[in-house]
């Protein structure tokens, strides 16, 4: 068993019988026996030795097996949501390359070609390019992007960017 030193100190705040005088008691850690913690086996078995019982173990296993098993579905649509997002960044990275190869082109021949399509991996791209209504030396860019998940569900993205004729 452990032990503490504690100072017995009366109520004018002096420890002891005089002013330097000090009065050491020893006491067990933990306080009085009936004050330290028992297990709950040691409750049901009317056991005082410390330790775990293997009933509270299975209780803890059981506890523990709900809570993984809550949370394993939790873990799926985390993956899905993340394999989702790459797309979406990859999809985002094809509309941006086709945009910057429209800026490096002129204005002439921009409009010369105003549809197409390409694939690149698992994604379609599509391009529309058309002179904005009423802006002279104004074009619309329209790029969407097609995709299917693992599911073999389809996902669209949008891109939309405007140039203007070089003056």
């Amino acid at each position: 068993m452990r032990y503490a030193l504690y100072h017995d100190v009366n109520a004018d705040g002096l420890c002891g019988y005089g002013p330097r005088r000090h009065r050491s008691v020893r006491r067990p850690l933990g306080g009085h026996r009936s004050q330290r913690r028992r297990s709950l086996g040691m409750y049901l078995l009317g056991h005082d030795q410390k330790g775990l019982t293997l009933v509270e173990i299975m209780v803890a296993m059981i506890i523990l097996a709900i809570a993984l098993a809550w949370l394993a579905p939790l873990l799926v649509i985390a993956m899905r949501g993340n394999r989702f997002g790459g797309d979406l960044t990859e999809a985002s990275t094809l509309a941006q390359d086709k945009i910057e190869e429209f800026r490096n082109v002129s204005y002439s021949t921009l409009l010369a070609s105003p549809a197409g399509q390409d694939t690149v991996g698992k994604m379609m791209r599509n391009w529309a390019i058309a002179e904005e209504g009423g802006q002279d030396g104004l074009a619309r860019i329209v790029i969407t992007i097609h995709w299917q998940d693992d599911k073999g569900h389809d996902h669209q993205a949008e891109f939309v960017t405007m140039q203007a004729r070089a003056m």
